[in-house]
């Protein structure tokens, strides 16, 4: 499978600000709203919506680089979308909740991960 600017694209606006935390993660009554939240401001290419949950660090992603992959992930979550949580894993020191996104209008499922801080701020975001 090649790595295309699509890809590329995505892990870039997802990737900053990751702060490692061992052994803490949020769970899902905490993550949920956090990825609904920034689902629904790709949808709708609001920046400030997806790093309002977010720490500092996080904030940072700059509006060009969202906006890139808003382009790209929005059309099809405007459509509607459905989210599972699949679990955690372990990265780099880092514990992420796993989440399946299927989005509407039969596009292909996407899997996101989320990190979060103990107070409730989104340290980090991919979605693949």
């Amino acid at each position: 499978m090649g790595f295309g600017i699509r890809s590329a694209a995505w892990a870039l606006v997802a990737g900053l600000a990751m702060t490692p935390l061992a052994g803490w993660t949020a769970g899902e009554a905490d993550e949920r709203p956090a990825v609904d939240q920034m689902l629904q401001a790709l949808a709708s290419t609001d920046h400030a919506g997806f790093v309002a949950r977010g720490t500092p660090e996080f904030a940072a992603i700059p509006q060009a680089q969202f906006g890139e992959v808003a382009a790209q992930v929005g059309p099809a979550l405007k459509a509607g979308y459905e989210l599972q949580r699949l679990g955690d894993i372990r990265r780099g020191g880092q514990v992420m909740g796993v989440w399946k996104v299927t989005p509407g209008q039969g596009a292909d499922d996407w899997l996101a991960t989320v990190s979060m801080t103990p107070d409730g701020r989104v340290s980090g975001f991919f979605l693949r």
